[in-house]
């Protein structure tokens, strides 16, 4: 997925026609996949959204304009981020492209809009170098994650499927190292109940007023459930470098020396 960011959401260039012909036409097990990757462009992320109802549109605020680009890039295939009526909830409308896929989780089941349940938002930190959403998905409780390619990929089931992996680790050197665009690396894993009320238990005495708890103590929290991750797949986001960026990229890696662009 490229994406360009710009200051305002309607203008990001983004072309969605082959993602929406595989959500549409695709094999089962490429439309599960498809779907749960526009469900992490969509739920991963800390943007706040301001519905207009005249409009019928909502409005972002972002830290970054590569989230709001990650956001309205969701929005352009059909799972539109509308707002956060509670800090544990967000609004998203949903269109038939993808409430028509049987793999699709969200439905909007006649109403216009679709709440999900945020159970917990795990920001980005530079221990951990990416982010984290708990969200209930009718009965099932899903951890989605964004982050630095070495981090997210590090943190993959090693049962993964390898050529997965080697496929997303050749789009992150030809995005980063001949385009210099900004990589994200998106994966997935299903949470049991049982896991994360014990999780929840020791976040919550590590985060409680008063805690001594630090930095560290909490990444190393957070990283017990960001781990045995499904690769979901990768985004791009183009920047403007100075000259010679790219190029430098290349020798840097070339060396053996690892790379992040933030």
């Amino acid at each position: 997925v490229l994406l360009k960011p710009q200051q305002k959401d309607d203008s990001v260039d983004f072309s969605s026609r082959e993602m929406l012909v595989d959500l549409k036409n695709g094999s089962a097990e490429s439309r599960s996949r498809m779907a749960r990757f526009v469900l992490g462009l969509g739920l991963c992320h800390t943007v706040n959204g301001k519905y207009d109802a005249a409009e019928r549109r909502s409005t972002y605020e972002a830290s970054s304009p590569d989230e709001l680009a990650l956001v309205a890039g969701a929005r352009s295939i059909g799972f539109e981020f509308i707002d956060r009526p509670q800090r544990s909830s967000a609004r998203f409308r949903v269109a038939s492209v993808l409430s028509n896929n049987d793999t699709f989780p969200v439905r909007a089941a006649g109403q216009e809009f679709h709440s999900i349940t945020v159970l917990e938002t795990l920001e980005f930190d530079h221990i951990r170098k990416m982010m984290s959403v708990v969200v209930q998905l009718n009965d099932t409780i899903r951890l989605f994650t964004k982050g630095a390619d070495a981090s997210v990929l590090d943190a993959l089931d090693k049962r993964s499927p390898g050529r997965a992996r080697k496929i997303a680790e050749s789009q992150l050197r030809d995005f980063a190292s001949q385009h210099g665009w900004r990589t994200l690396v998106f994966a997935t894993r299903e949470i049991s109940a049982a896991e994360w009320q014990q999780w929840k238990t020791k976040y919550a005495a590590l985060t409680d007023f008063g805690s001594q708890a630090s930095q560290e103590q909490l990444a190393m929290c957070i990283k017990e459930l960001e781990t045995g991750l499904q690769l979901l797949g990768v985004s791009a986001v183009e920047d403007k470098l100075q000259d010679g960026v790219p190029e430098t990229l290349v020798l840097l890696q070339a060396a053996d020396i690892k790379v992040w662009v933030l």
